[in-house]
């Protein structure tokens, strides 16, 4: 094929492929539906014009079709050509075997739904039993990988995400899940993943993560409060206004301890959340409990939490840490409309870094939703805030795709017979 042939057997075959999800999808409600299912689905009552709608701007808007979303993962699990692959090479016939017919198929200009259902095994959740699922399967697992390559930490992964769902059923990867590789007594007894280090790392992340999380959360909410437009003095007011009348030092010696006794870290966020009056305090609650948990923080766990490099910029843990002991005995609300001023310096100061002059108006744009005015700020948009993704999530639906997981009917996470052999 050529470079044009092979772009469009891309687009054609994810059309085709999302278009038997669709009408497929009652076997599978627990997996995501395709990307554009949305787009797709009033479309294909009649069957599927194949020739349309695998046109660029239809399905899928770019001439590449998806393949900005997955040439890298594939690239790195050695599905496409690299440089540097090391993983050896497999078996291409199986994902020849495993997608059977769907060449001949994209040479259709029109499929009827009766000739869609009947290749199911072309569905996404085809991976579960068919070849190609197999190869995703070993890649994902990469059995002999050699310590410390990407591979082996890969593997790591998947084995902890494994025995965790095993462990405790979550129905939330999120919060049930990343809670009990934080908090639950079970992960430091537990044989498989005391021989994990992944484990560690992924603690320091997901701790980290956390109070990234809540600083994001705290600033959308202190953008999200402005009435289009206020006094500088008066943008920390929402979070003034919910703090206790105490001193920084009282306030954070009246959290829960961080560390238990034996090691493990202490649940002190949902613990202080619960005590919590708004959710405004309990950000600010949150990003103090973190800084907080760099003192007892087992050696191992601490540079996936903050790094020698990252302890120096502002507002990281230590950098936190420090300003807390400077305003111990001083009002917890005057340390607020610290923190706040700060956060507004900052935002000003990352978007003027990124401002651009446009040489075709003659004007200097400013990617910002927070603009300044002497002592007046204003808003055009309000903040995104939430968490940041660490995929997890989409690791675990990928990971039921291929037959290692399902979700049952009480919606928990359960690890399939395969995934019980995976291990062994």
């Amino acid at each position: 094929m050529t470079a044009s042939e092979s772009l469009e057997f891309l687009r054609r075959s994810e059309t085709l492929i999302a278009a038997i999800s669709i009408l497929h999808e009652g076997q599978h409600a627990w997996l995501p539906r395709p990307h554009g299912a949305d787009y797709l689905e009033s479309r294909i009552k009649d069957g599927l014009n194949l020739g349309q709608l695998s046109r660029p701007g239809a399905y899928a808007g770019r001439s590449i079709g998806y393949k900005g979303q997955y040439q890298a993962s594939e690239m790195l699990l050695g599905l496409l050509p690299t440089g540097n692959s090391q993983i050896t090479a497999f078996d291409t016939s199986r994902l020849n075997d495993g997608f059977r017919g769907l060449y001949e198929l994209t040479r259709e200009e029109h499929l009827s739904e009766e000739q869609l259902r009947t290749n199911c095994h072309l569905c996404v959740c085809g991976s579960r039993t068919e070849s190609d699922g197999a190869v995703l399967r070993e890649l994902l697992l990469a059995q002999g990988a050699q310590p410390e390559t990407d591979h082996d930490k890969r593997r790591q992964t998947v084995r902890m995400i494994l025995r965790l769902i095993q462990l405790s059923s979550p129905t939330s990867i999120n919060t049930e899940l990343v809670d009990s590789l934080n908090y639950s007594p079970v992960v430091h007894h537990d044989e498989l993943l005391l021989q994990l280090d992944a484990v560690q790392a992924w603690q320091g992340v997901t701790l980290r993560n956390r109070s990234v999380s809540a600083w994001r959360a705290l600033w959308a909410g202190l953008v999200e409060a402005v009435p289009g437009l206020c006094h500088r003095s008066q943008f920390p007011t929402p979070l003034v206004d919910v703090l206790p009348n105490v001193s920084v030092g009282g306030y954070v010696r009246s959290f829960p301890q961080v560390w238990t006794p034996e090691g493990p870290a202490h649940p002190a966020e949902l613990e202080q959340s619960a005590a919590c009056e708004s959710d405004m305090e309990t950000f600010m609650a949150t990003i103090l409990l973190g800084s907080l948990r760099l003192a007892g923080m087992p050696d191992h766990v601490k540079p996936y939490f903050e790094s020698k490099t990252d302890s120096l910029q502002e507002m990281s843990p230590t950098w936190l840490l420090d300003r807390v002991h400077e305003w111990d005995g001083r009002p917890l609300k005057d340390f607020a409309h610290h923190i706040v001023e700060l956060l507004l310096r900052r935002a000003n100061r990352l978007s003027l870094r990124k401002a651009r002059f446009d040489a075709s108006t003659g004007s200097i744009k400013i990617p910002t939703r927070i603009f300044f005015r002497d002592d007046l700020v204003f808003k055009d948009s309000n903040e995104g805030g939430g968490s940041v993704s660490l995929r997890l999530a989409p690791l675990v639906h990928i990971l039921s795709g291929i037959d290692l997981l399902v979700r049952d009917e009480n919606e928990q996470w359960q690890i399939t017979d395969r995934g019980a052999e995976a291990l062994a």
